[in-house]
């Protein structure tokens, strides 16, 4: 007998116990709409996501008034104001408008109406959920060749951090039934009192300059539109941005409606090479003429290639050296001041983006698994699929798809690689005088990274920011004795996982949770290791299916965002004593039940800058 006939068999409960409809979908509680929306909110995790959203819905506005007036010569325009001294940003458009019998729906949590319009970005229907509970001043301002409103959501930000029994409305301020025509109609929307991200977060958008925020704007945002770059039409909209610092200072600026495309960056225009072009005259060129016409330039490809019944595009470029980008920041002031150990960090770099639709998602994926590894950062690829579904916040994209990607960069990259050797300069002979100084900064500057104060290894100072010396460190502790019980089979960048090797202790240096495991005085296993500088990168691999969680046995890394964990629901905690099974091992990850990994959910690590502090506290006490 089944469960199902055992469950009808059963003594039927009272008519007063159980209702026999039991409407599970209706009208949630507060308590549960308040759950709904900080899931919406936690689930945007980018300081630029709130210009996303905005930046999304005047441009799929836009294009909505273009669709359904093709009549119409209007010229459109985004006007942008972001406000530091009241954390304020104003969007405005020249779109259809919003219409007032629409708002319920459209700002209500999973509303919308774009699913039937292709050419629309948003498909989620949170957008508006997210920037009205982003901030506690929520204004709106619409006009449609039907009707114009103003209205205004208050404390939405405080309310989804504190609750309260009086959910927040939106009040319509005023409300007009006259028709309008077509030149009037757009939208208005001002947030202030936006959210602060972590305390001292260098990333805070209201810290970045004026053109940072237009490489954001371009690069992360629908106004970035990447249809241009493959023979697409343009997005014909004049966009001004106006910023106001913490201290007043106002600046002023045209944002070009497209998508900042590496070639921009180029001071010499001429030494942009196209593939083709190259390719069609290097047959009758020696490899001197080939390094005349590639040395210190960049190449560009653009195409196509059909894959799953669509058409994927592709814009990559490559340059002579992975201090180009850094040239290129420095010349542009796109750099970031404040990263680990205080390095300035570059925000156009090499990688491989993803695009959909003709907007820029700011998702990355991991480079595949090639034989010239450290060719990937002389590469950008930006890869245009505009049959992606994205997760809510567009934080990855599903793992097939992800893997169809990066074998179309795979692919590119081994396209273009043979002519890398002719992108570089010529090796200097000799040593100058500017060479020999840059060699002596350089060492001074090594200097005054801090001392490791690890007497019995040679490693002398704190890792920079390098994996590299995270498994060098690694290895001089074991070396030494210090970390006990490691043998290495097998160790390479180039492998799938960085350490394969084995591990036997005596039972008296694992936790009592894993004593009952000797066998012959000794406690022992094969292990892989995984090797990061910050544990948390470890997200990336996992989230492009680029390695798995079950196969790894230990991360080691010199150390953790735990914020960056937590964005993600995975949780870290220090481990006790008792669960210690791989010598050193300090903390423990854990996934949630949902991902369905059971006991590969939990993940040791061994965080080494918090095993050297321990260790040099227990020896100086």
């Amino acid at each position: 007998m089944g469960k199902l006939d055992i469950l009808k068999q059963a003594k039927a409960p009272s008519e007063a116990s159980i209702p026999r409809d039991v409407d599970f979908l209706g009208d949630p509680n507060a308590k549960r709409l308040r759950r709904e929306i900080q899931n919406i909110v936690d689930s945007y995790n980018h300081p630029w996501d709130v210009l996303a959203e905005l930046a999304q819905n005047s441009v799929d506005a836009i294009r909505r008034f273009e669709r359904e007036n093709p009549g119409e010569k209007k010229p459109h325009r985004i006007d942008i104001e972001m406000d530091a001294r009241e954390r304020s940003i104003i969007f405005s458009d020249t779109g259809t408008g919003i219409g007032a019998g629409k708002l319920r729906e459209l700002l209500a949590p999973h509303g919308g109406d774009k699913e039937n319009f292709p050419d629309e970005i948003g498909e989620k229907g949170v957008g508006l959920t997210f920037t009205i509970f982003s901030c506690n001043s929520y204004e709106l301002h619409s006009t449609t060749q039907d009707s114009t409103f103003t209205g205004h959501v208050d404390h939405g930000l405080d309310w989804r951090a504190k609750g309260g029994s009086q959910l927040p409305k939106f009040v319509v301020e005023h409300e007009s039934l006259t028709k309008q025509p077509p030149a009037s109609t757009g939208t208005a929307v001002k947030l202030s009192d936006i959210g602060k991200g972590m305390a001292g977060d260098i990333e805070d958008i209201f810290a970045q300059s004026i053109n940072q925020i237009i490489l954001i704007l371009r690069t992360k945002t629908a106004i970035g539109n990447t249809r241009i770059l493959f023979g697409g039409p343009a997005l014909n909209v004049l966009v001004t941005l106006k910023i106001t610092n913490i201290a007043g200072k106002t600046s002023q600026s045209n944002v070009a409606p497209s998508f900042w495309s590496p070639d921009e960056l180029l001071a010499d225009k001429s030494k942009l090479i196209d593939y083709n072009d190259f390719t069609t005259k290097a047959a009758h060129l020696s490899d001197a003429q080939k390094t005349k016409m590639l040395s210190g330039g960049m190449i560009r490809l653009i195409g196509s290639e059909p894959r799953g019944g669509r058409d994927i595009k592709y814009a990559v470029y490559c340059v002579n050296s992975r201090n180009t980008w850094k040239e290129f920041c420095t010349r542009n002031h796109l750099t970031l001041a404040g990263g680990p150990d205080g390095e300035t960090r570059n925000l156009y770099e090499g990688g491989i983006y993803v695009s959909s639709k003709g907007m820029p998602s700011g998702i990355t994926l991991v480079p595949p698994q090639t034989g010239e590894m450290s060719y990937w950062p002389i590469f950008f690829m930006l890869i245009e699929d505009d049959s992606i579904t994205f997760d809510v916040g567009r934080k990855s994209i599903p793992n097939r798809t992800s893997g169809l990607l990066r074998d179309i960069a795979k692919k590119q990259f081994y396209q273009i690689l043979p002519l890398v050797k002719y992108l570089s300069k010529d090796p200097a002979t000799g040593s100058s005088p500017l060479q020999f100084q840059d060699k002596v900064n350089t060492f001074a500057d090594f200097k005054k990274l801090p001392d490791l104060g690890v007497k019995e290894i040679g490693y002398l100072k704190h890792p920079d920011a390098q994996e590299g010396a995270v498994v060098a460190i690694f290895h001089e502790l074991v070396g030494a004795g210090i970390l006990k019980g490691y043998e290495t089979y097998r160790t390479g960048l180039k492998q799938t996982y960085d350490l394969w090797g084995h591990y036997i202790v005596r039972p008296e240096d694992v936790g009592s949770d894993f004593r009952d495991r000797a066998k012959g005085g000794v406690v022992e296993c094969d292990l892989v290791i995984e090797f990061k500088y910050f544990a948390d990168s470890i997200m990336d691999d996992l989230t492009s299916a680029v390695k798995f969680l079950p196969d790894i046995d230990l991360i080691v890394c010199w150390d953790f965002d735990e914020l960056k964990f937590a964005k993600n629901f995975v949780q870290i905690e220090p481990l006790s004593p008792d669960e210690i099974l791989f010598y050193g091992s300090n903390y423990k990850l854990s996934w949630p039940v949902s991902y369905g990994l059971g006991a590969a959910g939990e993940k040791p690590i061994l965080a080494l800058r918090r095993f050297i502090d321990e260790l040099q506290r227990r020896r100086s006490s």
